[in-house]
């Protein structure tokens, strides 16, 4: 009897085992707001006078007053987030924009502001109020920059290339539309904003002026020489140049001159002599810098000098020649001849 032997051979399995670990690190859903003193009157006001630049090609910043507000953001547990917004009220008139900041009048055309709100901490987040009368959004940066942070508003004052000078009677900047500008908020719609009103702004500049005018011929006396009558009819007299020197200028860009005498015809100045005999049917031709009559006791005619500069000094180069009124039945006759001219200037 054959007995049969069974074996078996088991083959071990070998399996591949990883181990992960799940993690999640669940946080509290946050937002940002405003608390405090949440009706800002802005009123900008400066000791120390200011001067303004001569021509800019482009819009310039001048001037910054920051003002600390009783306003603070605080963060805890919501869902709307530490985005900052502003919104211009559509009723405040604006000009333009700079580096996306709305631009606001002032009683000096050309001279304009612009009011930025932000943090007094850090990095400063904040944002401006713009020209758009939209809401506009600004990166808030992080919860801690905003939590429990101060706030400021700051008013920037610019000279934008529209400025020619300040006009006669001015001695200060003022805002020319006060009342509500607009409003900041951090956060969601439902969060109470920041109304922010503009009430007044008194800057003090340094006015346009020249301490000194002084003329080519120092006893002021111009000497048109002498001639015959023959010369005066025949168009024979001399040109005499003088000029008149404005010294010790600040802050003028813009130069006015007018011309009166105590009796005209056709723009010439009148004999004024006090003489027994005096000469008749003559008058004084005043050429200004740009080789146009400068006509006397015409409200009209004036010479109007915009350097592009703010010099500290400026000189005009004026001509006088003694010629015929050409008055209707009046010939020229020999005789003392005098005439007063008097060159106002007004600076700007």
């Amino acid at each position: 009897m054959i007995n049969y032997l069974k074996c078996s051979v088991t083959t071990p399995i070998i399996l591949s085992v990883i181990i992960l670990i799940f993690y999640s690190n669940i946080s509290i859903a946050k937002d940002c707001e405003l608390e405090g003193s949440l009706d800002p009157m802005i009123s900008v006001s400066n000791t120390t006078p200011i001067s303004f630049r001569a021509k800019v090609a482009s819009t310039v910043e001048l001037y910054r007053w920051d003002y600390d507000q009783n306003i603070y953001s605080r963060c805890g547990r919501g869902n709307d987030g530490n985005d900052i917004y502003t919104k211009r009220s559509s009723n405040f008139a604006t000009v333009g924009s700079y580096s996306n900041k709305g631009l606001f009048e002032t009683n000096i055309p050309g001279i304009v502001y612009s009011l930025q709100a932000e943090t007094t901490g850090g990095s400063h987040p904040g944002g401006a109020i713009s020209a758009d009368s939209r809401e506009l959004s600004w990166a808030g940066g992080s919860f801690d920059q905003l939590d429990d942070s101060k706030w400021r508003i700051s008013i920037i004052l610019y000279q934008m290339p529209s400025y020619n000078g300040v006009p006669t009677g001015i001695s200060s900047i003022k805002l020319k539309q006060t009342g509500y500008i607009g409003y900041l908020r951090v956060g969601g719609e439902q969060h109470h904003a920041a109304d922010i009103t503009m009430v007044s702004m008194d800057v003090p500049i340094v006015v346009p002026t020249c301490t000194s005018l002084i003329s080519s011929v120092g006893s002021g006396n111009v000497n048109l020489k002498d001639y015959d009558v023959a010369d005066i009819t025949n168009h024979k007299t001399e040109i005499v140049p003088f000029t008149l020197t404005a010294s010790q200028c600040s802050n003028v860009t813009r130069f006015t001159t007018k011309l009166t005498t105590h009796s005209a015809y056709n723009g010439l100045l009148g004999n004024n002599s006090s003489a027994s005999l005096k000469a008749r049917g003559v008058g004084v031709y005043i050429t200004a810098p740009n080789e146009s009559q400068l006509l006397a006791n015409n409200s009209n005619s004036q010479y109007v000098d915009t350097p592009g500069t703010m010099p500290g000094s400026r000189t005009f180069e004026y001509q006088a020649q003694l010629v015929a009124t050409g008055e209707s039945g009046v010939a020229v006759s020999a005789g003392e001849f005098k005439a007063t001219g008097t060159f106002s200037l007004t600076y700007e």
